[in-house]
């Protein structure tokens, strides 16, 4: 098994033993695409490094913008989307703790902004915020890494804030746990292949409202009304009012943060019953549709 990165994970590949060094005709090789790539597109880039009898079997993104999942002679792709297969990452939390409403705390810190990644359309929904944050409240949204919008406008807390990484998931929790909003925008927001990374599941696990832009998939997995959503179109700017409207009325916010997230109990079992966490309450489908695909790649490369 490897997890892709943004280069994507050939270079783990090479590092597996040589078919001559492993018993039977072929190895099964699980990836967890954890990037925006399509199941497709990650198979394209492994076949080079890949022996004729060897299979593979992907979780995470679509297989491609018309098809979820694929299931051929050499390749099965499932989609699992990032955010659920990164709580392997987390070792504080898992996807039962998306159920139920986080408990109540004290807030001090109105947004933050946790991207090292300065996607245009994220530093312009930053400034804006900044903007708004300002007339209306005289405050400014904090700045929790690289990023801080073309204006600067957001406050420099990196320092203040317990440092963390997009890599260490349980840091980046905490770190969030102080605010009320964050700003959890993909890079690529107009994505049709599922990808949904770990910042919104960031966000829920601080107990806190995401502003998302990204696939609309989210909505199959995630209750709309607990976060805020951009679309990237004219209607964004009466969502980011939205905001200003509840940093100024604390009891529908507290009303917002309370919500169950994950939207249904039937998206608890499709994106998150391969975690044992999830099995007393909701089975473990998922566990066994990837054990599925798992036995019969490796019954085929026998």
């Amino acid at each position: 098994m490897f997890r892709t990165t943004d280069e994507i994970a050939t270079k783990t590949l090479k590092h597996l033993p040589p078919l001559s060094e492993t018993s039977g005709p072929g190895r099964v090789v699980l990836v967890l695409n954890e990037e925006h790539q399509s199941g497709e597109e990650v198979w394209a880039l492994l076949q080079p490094e890949l022996r004729a009898q060897d299979k593979v079997v992907i979780l995470g993104n679509k297989w491609n913008a018309t098809h979820a999942n694929l299931e051929d002679g050499r390749v099965s792709s499932l989609w699992v989307p990032c955010a659920s297969l990164l709580f392997v990452a987390h070792s504080k939390s898992t996807p039962m703790d998306l159920v139920s409403a986080p408990p109540s705390r004290a807030v001090y810190n109105t947004v933050a902004y946790q991207q090292h990644d300065c996607n245009p359309f994220r530093e312009q929904v930053w400034d804006r915020l900044n903007e708004m944050l300002d007339s209306e409240f005289q405050v400014h949204g904090a700045q929790l890494s690289t990023c801080n919008g073309d204006n600067h406008a957001g406050v420099n807390m990196s320092g203040v804030v317990p440092d963390g990484s997009h890599e260490d998931w349980d840091t980046s929790v905490n770190r969030l746990a102080s605010f009320k909003f964050a700003l959890t925008a993909e890079n690529d927001i107009n994505n049709d292949i599922g990808y949904i990374s770990e910042k919104i599941i960031d966000a829920l696990l601080a107990g806190i409202v995401p502003i998302y832009a990204g696939s609309l998939d989210i909505l199959q997995m995630i209750n709309p009304d607990r976060f805020i959503l951009l679309k990237g179109d004219e209607t964004d700017e009466e969502q980011l009012r939205l905001v200003m409207a509840l940093v100024q009325d604390p009891i529908r916010y507290a009303a917002m943060r309370s919500k169950p997230a994950i939207v249904s109990d039937e998206a608890m079992r499709q994106f998150f019953s391969w975690h044992p966490s999830v099995w007393p309450r909701y089975g473990d489908s998922l566990r066994q549709r990837i054990v599925g695909s798992l036995a019969r790649q490796c019954k085929a490369s026998t």
